[in-house]
């Protein structure tokens, strides 16, 4: 009697251990299209959660799901993430498109064991900066410039050339020293307002500017700078 008492136990804790640790997937669905409403297929879209690390582990994204869009713009896949999640990553890829980041999902989103996201890609463009260190000119002189889509936003973009003469480039601090003129050229959001931001110190003097300018999707935005 009391090894049959012992193996149904071992035989319960089993089952409940099984049926406690196996549950159904969560839905991660959505649609993803244009300004203009228009779906976008072939997108490539990734889900990752992000756990904080412990003393003995660092922490980070790890990615729970991948799936593409259909020619309607939709998307469906199945994910399971630890409850220890803090939030959620999307990133989506799409040609002739500028990526979506979005690290702002939070768990609490979930609702039915579903997360339902309806996102919205704008068209890439360029955009050229050129700038030039006007007379007097001091050899302390800097001027550093940055763009983005957002003000104090992220600055998802990609150089794609940079030319200049005099002076030198600063690797380190990512800014131009001396007697500058040139240009950075860039891909970034189309169909909406670029973020400039640029600071100089001309003859002892610290300026901050942020301006912006409209670029449509698919264009080249011109901006010149004269310091």
């Amino acid at each position: 009697m009391k090894v049959f008492i012992l193996f149904s136990l071992i035989s319960f804790v089993c089952l409940s251990s099984c049926k406690k640790n196996t549950s159904l997937p969560y839905t991660f669905i959505g649609k993803v299209t244009d300004v203009n409403g228009n779906p976008i297929a072939n997108a490539a879209i990734n889900l990752s959660a992000y756990y904080r690390g412990g003393i003995l582990s660092g922490g980070g994204y790890s990615r729970i799901a991948t799936t593409r869009t259909d020619n309607t713009g939709n998307f469906k896949a199945a994910f399971d993430f630890d409850s220890s999640a803090n939030n959620f990553m999307i990133q989506i890829f799409a040609d002739n498109y500028f990526p979506l980041f979005n690290e702002n999902i939070f768990t609490s989103y979930i609702q039915s064991n579903t997360l339902t996201q309806n996102l919205t890609l704008y068209k890439l463009a360029t955009i050229k900066i050129s700038f030039k260190n006007t007379s007097p000119v001091s050899t302390t002189d800097n001027f550093y410039v940055f763009q983005t889509n957002e003000v104090f936003g992220p600055s998802f973009y990609t150089l794609i050339e940079r030319k200049f003469t005099g002076g030198t480039f600063n690797e380190l601090e990512q800014k131009y020293v001396g007697n500058i003129e040139g240009y950075e050229l860039t891909k970034t959001k189309g169909d909406t307002y670029t973020v400039i931001n640029w600071t100089s110190k001309k003859n002892g003097v610290i300026s901050y500017v942020i301006d912006s300018i409209f670029i449509a999707g698919g264009a080249q935005g011109n901006y010149n700078i004269n310091y």
